[in-house]
């Protein structure tokens, strides 16, 4: 009996051996798994940074985060832990994720703050050499065909009143023109009227 026991431990340490090596090869893996995880949150970090987003799209960014963190570890469970939930998968993704965040992270968080404000200076010089001197251009000729237009207007308002006020005064010298007419048209024909009664007395009076 003793002798089997002997032979039956022996057998049965390789086993335990190898589920060792396997575990710990596993646990090294789910770092990595960790380090990608918090290198895709870069990725998100930097586009924050690089392009202001609303409150509405940040929240879709972290629910496709997620998403994308319960995908690639369902996948490595699946091909690497017989599709079961082992403790030490999900601690070495967290420590990989926090090793990654602390270490690589910041180097890579700083080198895009700088590329990131490189590039805004750039365009920013862009910008300045080639947009803003057209927009200030068109802003300058509008703002003196706008001062143009208005100087036309107060003109215009001028010339139309005194159009009025001459036809108004031409009105009134017409209506003088046509009452002396007609005032110098009857004392014409009462001297003619008079003259011809004047006529008939002494025609009478003969």
């Amino acid at each position: 009996m003793v002798p089997a026991l002997s032979l039956t431990a022996a057998a049965q340490q390789p086993d335990i051996s190898i589920n060792i090596a396997q575990q710990s090869v596993n646990f090294l893996m789910s770092c990595a798994l960790g380090m990608l995880l918090g290198a895709i949150y870069d990725v998100f970090r930097i586009t924050r940074k690089a392009f202001p987003l609303p409150s509405f799209l940040i929240a879709v960014e972290d629910i496709l985060f997620f998403l994308i963190c319960a995908v690639l570890s369902f996948t490595y469970m699946m091909n690497y832990s017989e599709g079961r939930l082992r403790w030490f998968v999900l601690v070495g993704q967290l420590l990989g994720a926090c090793v990654y965040y602390f270490t690589v992270g910041c180097a890579v968080m700083a080198a895009a703050d700088a590329i990131i404000a490189f590039f805004r200076r750039f365009f920013h010089f862009l910008w300045s050499i080639t947009v803003r001197p057209v927009f200030r251009l068109t802003s300058a000729l509008v703002k003196a065909g706008h001062r143009t237009l208005k100087k036309r207007e107060k003109e215009l308002k001028k010339a139309s009143e005194r159009a009025k006020y001459s036809l108004k005064r031409r009105r009134v010298l017409l209506y003088n023109f046509s009452k002396a007419r007609s005032a110098s048209r009857r004392i014409r024909k009462r001297r003619k009227e008079g003259e011809m009664g004047g006529g008939q007395a002494q025609k009478a009076k003969s």
